[in-house]
């Protein structure tokens, strides 16, 4: 399997663990009252609320939303920021794979534009 099927079905895989225990908190919530219930559906920043406050209750419906939450992290990651490239299969920051590093002159040989004092500006200007 290439790391790009690897990266892509952490995804799917993370997303639909989220998606399953963000639904296990709702019936949860719906269980506990159905105010809770239609806030945690209707309005799901409600539902960090609601574990906050009944977290006894929600400890692995919660594991396994921050489970979905960084596989699907993690694979986003991979797909992102690295891959292979055709001429080098090992993987290598995406930023990095077309890139020619150019050496620059240091700070202290570089020489500063010559400024242009009000003097030498009128003399440019003499007229014809």
């Amino acid at each position: 399997m290439s790391m790009t099927k690897l990266e892509i079905l952490c995804i799917i895989v993370g997303v639909l663990s989220y998606m399953v225990a963000a639904l296990w908190v709702t019936v949860l919530a719906f269980r506990r009252s159905l105010s809770w219930g239609l806030g945690c559906m209707f309005f799901p920043p409600l539902t960090f609320l609601y574990v906050v406050l009944y977290h006894p209750d929600l400890r692995f419906p919660l594991a396994f939303k921050l489970w979905g939450v960084a596989l699907a992290l993690w694979g986003v990651v991979g797909l992102v920021y690295w891959h292979p490239t055709a001429s080098n299969l090992s993987p290598t920051p995406a930023h990095h794979a077309g890139t020619k590093i150019k050496k620059r002159p240091d700070w202290a040989s570089r020489r500063l534009p010559a400024r242009v004092t009000p003097t030498k500006r009128a003399a440019r200007q003499t007229p014809d």
